[in-house]
């Protein structure tokens, strides 16, 4: 159910950000108070979606960095082994 609800948030963010040229070109063509409430709105989604992608990026991008519990202990595993090489 929430893999649901996150992806028609994302159809709506994108949507969002496609339709805000079309508002700037109809509102500048149109200069009707409509279109510019449509344009402010629309801009300030497309902030708040360009935003929340960028926090999903740098958690995705931080996630990758960390290390879990079991590849530390793997890790701390084969440091502390010692191979005898014959010289």
């Amino acid at each position: 159910m929430k893999n649901v609800l996150l992806f028609i948030v994302h159809f709506f963010l994108i949507a969002m950000l496609s339709i805000i040229p079309i508002l700037i070109i109809l509102g500048a063509i149109e200069r009707d108070p409509y279109y510019t409430a449509w344009i402010f709105l629309s801009v300030f989604l497309g902030i708040g979606a360009l935003l929340y992608f960028a926090t999903i990026v740098s958690k995705l991008i931080n996630k990758g960095k960390t290390q879990t519990l079991e590849e530390k202990r793997y890790a701390e595993y084969w440091n502390n082994v010692k191979v005898n090489i014959p010289k």
